[in-house]
């Protein structure tokens, strides 16, 4: 790859930037606080640390922001046609399975008529339903998925606890979620875990 000069201009503050970077952070990772004395003297670090991240960052996209709007209005050019081709070629798959799909449910329909026809028209039917099976096409893989969806919760829900299928149970953990943020506090609810948990969130601009 051959290296342009603003690429070697880039990269060479990228370094220097990533080396004081690198030095300024060191250690910091073994820090720990045992007093808000401590917090308190911390708050202006962090602060200064995320003014340099910012900095750092608007260096980087003083470099890549003419490149960004090159490689958009470059993308945007090609786009018409790729989105056209993607487009056909779409329907088209969509059309060989909905074909597919349509052969396939008149065979099962045929198929469990068969049962209830005549003795004497049986092989008939089954014959018929040979040429709904689609064919092995070179290039041509189909997939089949079964989906569904609740109907009648109640009677799915005798059904599990009749069958003892209690791991199709659901135990709703945004409900449990909900509960415990609501009351700020451990619901003691019997096989819930509850904790708090801190998050820092610090405002530069509010540190004096």
């Amino acid at each position: 790859m051959t290296k342009t000069k603003e690429f070697i201009e880039a990269q060479k503050e990228a370094a220097e930037a990533c080396q004081l970077a690198l030095t300024t952070v060191a250690g910091v990772d073994e820090v720990t606080l045992s007093s808000y004395q401590e917090v308190e003297n911390t708050l202006p670090i962090i602060a200064e640390l995320r003014t340099k991240r910012e900095h750092i960052d608007g260096i980087r996209k003083r470099w890549t922001g003419g490149l960004k709007a090159v490689i958009d209005d470059i993308n945007s050019e090609f786009k018409p046609g790729i989105e056209a081709y993607k487009a056909a070629e779409d329907h088209l798959k969509n059309c060989v399975a909905t074909f597919t799909q349509s052969q396939l449910d008149h065979r099962d329909e045929l198929l469990s008529s068969v049962q209830a026809a005549p003795p004497e028209e049986r092989g008939a039917i089954i014959t018929s339903t040979e040429e709904l099976v689609p064919p092995k096409l070179p290039g041509l893989s189909l997939r089949e998925t079964w989906k569904g969806k609740v109907t009648d919760t109640d009677v799915l829900l005798a059904w599990i606890l009749k069958n003892k299928r209690y791991d199709l149970l659901n135990i709703d953990e945004k409900v449990l979620g909900a509960i415990t943020k609501t009351a700020k506090a451990d619901p003691n609810i019997p096989g819930w875990t509850a904790w708090r948990e801190s998050t820092a969130v610090v405002t530069p601009s509010k540190i004096k």
